[in-house]
């Protein structure tokens, strides 16, 4: 990065960096620019769906206008690896269930003070995109136990009352028993029907 900044960045092999346990990232030096590709492997198939579509959005977050400075992010879905990844990957690395995120950072990007900041924010990518990823299972997990607990209370004010005798209070204190439960039946010119 402090080459990039110098302006004495020049082409070089892919190199990879050791990030976690079982998680690594990679620094392609070119001319006058650096690509840092990262291989996203989620342990959970969930998590991997909903990262896939996070990541596309950063992929179509470039195009806004306000962005127009940020480094240059690309991504590449499972199984269709970065060029700058195809040339000496892992085989670990190749295989990411995640997808790919490419970054192209020019010395617009760390020159100055702007180099600590692009470093902490290349080492924390990972980091950002697992906190993110736990945030939106958690939101959608609570709008879920509300409209099941809207739903349950729809289905509630639903149910009907069982049939039979009930006894009713009046205003002053009286209990009452209707008569037309007990019967059920309608009576028609001395003719019973249903009783």
């Amino acid at each position: 990065f402090a080459a990039v900044a110098n302006g004495s960045c020049v082409a070089g092999p892919l190199v990879p960096v050791p990030h976690r346990h079982a998680q690594e990232f990679y620094l392609k030096p070119q001319a006058e620019q650096i690509a840092v590709v990262f291989p996203m492997h989620f342990a959970d198939a969930k998590d991997a769906v909903i990262a896939q579509t996070f990541l596309a959005m950063f992929n179509e977050a470039k195009r806004q206008p306000a962005l127009s400075t940020a480094p240059t992010c690309s991504y590449s879905k499972p199984g269709a690896p970065p060029l700058e990844l195809q040339e000496g990957g892992s085989a670990q690395s190749l295989a990411a269930n995640g997808g790919f995120v490419s970054f192209v950072l020019f010395k617009r990007h760390v020159e100055g003070a702007k180099l600590e900041t692009a470093v902490w924010n290349m080492l924390s990518f990972y980091a950002f995109i697992s906190f993110h990823i736990k945030c939106s299972k958690a939101f959608w997990h609570s709008r879920m136990r509300l409209r099941t607990d809207s739903l349950l209370q729809v289905l509630n004010r639903a149910k009907k009352e069982p049939f039979g005798k009930k006894e009713k209070k009046t205003a002053s204190g009286r209990t009452f028993v209707r008569k037309d439960q007990e019967g059920a039946g309608l009576t028609l010119g001395g003719l019973s029907i249903g009783g």
